[in-house]
């Protein structure tokens, strides 16, 4: 005997199988004469003990299919439907701050985003395998010569040290190339009020890892934290760029902060802005030669 959608709700996202069917609301919205990649429900966001046997318990139902993604949003007590072939998919990134999780997908007419309970990231993560797996294919551009990390500086921060590890499991193609500790920043000009602000609540620079494998530009950041708490050591962010949608990469002088550069990589349709320090001499190379591949 299976529990019912009400004893079975969490937190905790579910595939779709006998023990845990499709919420009746989403059920009219999936063809059963089409076998599913990858389908799942991602419930509300609400705590357990205010949802209700008669409430429709789940925000999403997600699927995955041979040539296209298949979104089903909850709107009220009616369904959204949103397909996405994977050719739309520009890039995605996938963040994680505790038990927050979102994955927004870049497509050319937008964004879609989708959150989750970060107790179910390993569901996402495959979800987000099979997509990488499917998006952008082609004939990548011929790469200059780039070298790679042969082994971690011993002062690499201690979550990137054991992110590249659980990477290495998934993923050993995957290189580092380059990378930028958390830094201070300092703006340029600006009223006497905005730099004294400025002082009291110093702005940093993220901390960022730069991969590739030979399908992808990967960018692990790890997100500032707003205050000191031990939810901040979970706070990052992998963003996954497939190069073959890559248009250009630009490297400019901040207008905004001192010796900083912004390094902007140009997608069909959206643009995505990397910072680092200008004496960083490993991420300034890593990215002016890359840069030559999409002249």
């Amino acid at each position: 005997m299976y529990p019912s959608e009400y004893d079975a709700f969490g937190p905790w996202i579910y595939e779709i199988t006998e023990a845990h069917p499709l919420p009746a609301l989403f059920a009219p919205y999936v063809r059963s004469e089409e076998t599913p990649l990858m389908l799942f429900k991602i419930p509300r966001d609400i705590e357990r003990r205010r949802a209700t046997p008669d409430m429709d318990l789940y925000d999403y139902v997600v699927g995955a299919y041979e040539e296209r993604l298949l979104i089903l949003k909850r709107v009220e007590h009616t369904v959204e439907t949103i397909t996405v072939s994977y050719a739309e998919i520009e890039g995605l990134r996938l963040f994680r701050h505790f038990l927050r999780g979102d994955l927004t997908l870049y497509l050319r007419s937008g964004e879609i985003r989708l959150p989750f309970n970060a107790v179910s990231m390993d569901i996402v993560t495959r979800f987000t395998s099979l997509i990488r797996g499917r998006y952008q294919t082609g004939t990548v551009p011929a790469l200059p010569e780039l070298r790679p990390w042969e082994k971690a500086p011993a002062d690499l921060d201690v979550l990137f040290v054991n992110l590249l590890r659980e990477l290495k499991q998934t993923e050993p193609e995957a290189r580092v190339y380059a990378c930028q500790s958390m830094a201070p920043l300092e703006t340029r000009g600006g009223s006497f009020f905005k730099n004294l602000a400025s002082r009291a609540r110093p702005q940093r620079l993220p901390a960022t890892l730069h991969l590739l494998n030979s399908q992808e530009l990967i960018v692990i950041q790890r997100e500032v934290p707003e205050k000191k708490a031990q939810e901040n050591e979970y706070s990052y962010h992998f963003t996954y760029l497939p190069l073959i949608g890559i248009h250009q990469i630009r490297l400019e002088e901040s207008q905004q902060e001192r010796d900083i550069l912004d390094c902007t990589i140009e997608l069909p349709h959206h643009a995505v802005i990397l910072r680092f320090q200008r004496e960083n001499r490993e991420a300034t190379a890593f990215y002016r030669k890359l840069s030559d591949a999409f002249l």
